[in-house]
């Protein structure tokens, strides 16, 4: 699948915080405490996850759900 393959190429740390909050559902409070890393540092990793997963299904023509 087109979007397993783009989770694929992010570093383990931000595929790790991108897949608990978006996949599992946890809180920012709850990763920051099962990653053992500040909360900020949680928000950047999810932040910059979303933003290269997106860049990846950009660059294999994906147009953004207004399509």
């Amino acid at each position: 699948m087109i979007v397993e393959e783009a989770l694929a190429t992010l570093p383990a740390e931000q595929r790790a915080a991108l897949l608990l909050r978006d996949v599992e559902g946890f809180a920012y409070e709850e990763i920051a405490s099962i990653t053992t890393v500040e909360i900020g540092t949680v928000k950047s990793r999810i932040h910059r996850g979303r933003l290269a997963v997106r860049n990846a299904l950009v660059a294999r023509g994906w147009k953004g759900p207004a399509g």
